[in-house]
């Protein structure tokens, strides 16, 4: 087994170029994905979102590209761990205008699994995300208005972001999922937000195999603490129930919220209940 853990263009390598794209711009995209036993058991929905970005940016990078480039890369890496994929604009001339015929660069990297989040509090941020209709829902590299969300939050807290007109969008990296009267809902994310692959797993194949409904709604802080119950999903964590909003509301885990963990961990036992 290799002792390097990240990869450029499929080599092993620890540095990319000061002329990329990326790093100058802001250019590409990533995916963040579980590695269980070897596989990425959600890849599909990773890949589908990923080649949707990489037509948006107009990044000529084929996906088959790196469907080799990772099958490379997992042979040399631990089974178990999270897999962090870029794919950059690559090296390109100075200046915002991209090369049609600059081809894409891809960054894959190995980190251990995090510590499992057993129940989640959320800290309301301060700071609001603008909208941007064209690149909402898109897994894009430039996350300032992530970083400076985060910067408010407490140690022990997952910041709450919410949009310009004050409603509920996601957590700052994760989706948010809650039950209000019997029914399920999530932020609508036309105007700003990440659709996570997770979120998208969650609404079109676990909460359907329950008989259970999403509806993708405009959701107010004051509406979320109605809710009967709450969780966070990404595609590292899984499922994270939320036990209170700072200052506004406490759960206790609820029934449902244990069912779609039960039912995720079924189909996936890496994210395991």
């Amino acid at each position: 087994m290799s002792d390097f853990h990240t990869f450029v263009d499929g080599a092993p390598a620890a540095s990319i170029p000061v002329f990329d794209r990326g790093l100058a711009y802001g250019h590409g995209l990533f995916e963040t994905m579980r590695l269980s036993g070897g596989s990425l058991p959600l890849w599909s929905l990773h890949r589908e979102r990923l080649a949707r970005g990489l037509e948006l940016l107009g990044i000529p990078l084929a996906v088959e590209t790196i469907d080799v480039q990772l099958r490379s890369c997992l042979a040399r890496l631990p089974g178990d761990g999270v897999i962090k994929l870029i794919v950059t604009g690559g090296v390109g001339a100075r200046g915002y205008a991209p090369l049609g015929d600059t081809p894409g660069s891809t960054i894959i990297q190995w980190m251990p699994v995090p510590l499992s989040m057993p129940s989640v509090a959320l800290y309301p941020c301060r700071y609001r995300l603008p909208d941007n209709p064209v690149l909402a829902g898109v897994k894009h590299l430039n996350r300032l208005d992530q970083v400076l969300a985060a910067a408010e939050v407490p140690s022990g807290f997952q910041g709450l972001v919410m949009d310009s007109r004050d409603n509920v969008v996601e957590a700052v990296s994760h989706n948010l999922f809650c039950r209000i009267d019997g029914q399920w809902y999530t932020p609508v994310l036309n105007n700003c937000g990440v659709a996570g692959v997770m979120r998208h797993y969650l609404m079109s194949e676990v909460f359907p195999d329950l008989g259970m409904s999403v509806r993708e709604v405009a959701l107010s802080v004051d509406e979320l603490a109605s809710a009967q119950e709450a969780f966070l999903s990404n595609a590292v964590h899984g499922i994270v129930p939320v036990i209170a909003i700072d200052g506004v509301k406490q759960w206790i885990t609820g029934a449902e919220t244990r069912q779609v963990q039960q039912r995720l961990a079924d189909l996936h036992n890496c994210f395991g209940a």
